[in-house]
């Protein structure tokens, strides 16, 4: 599996299922997320907060800088 952005090989090419908040085992094992909105596959270098759950693009696109920043998600604007 490789990240839909950059084509970089990602880790732990199991069978992608809806992201749901990782804990932590999880998601060491694991260097992508899917996005929420789009569904890309994007690496953790392609993501600035790849703990929201969204791809840069989507954070910016669709104006979720207010809403992750209230949910503890993200520190600063995109």
């Amino acid at each position: 599996m490789e990240c839909q952005r950059c084509f970089g090989e990602l880790s732990d090419d199991s069978v992608i299922a809806d992201w749901r908040p990782p804990d932590t085992a999880s998601w060491s094992l694991r260097n992508w997320i899917t996005c929420q909105q789009c569904n890309r596959v994007i690496c953790f270098n392609c993501c600035r907060y790849p703990e929201s759950g969204y791809c840069d693009q989507c954070i910016a696109r669709y104006n979720l800088t207010a809403e992750l920043i209230e949910l503890g998600l993200m520190t600063e604007g995109v």
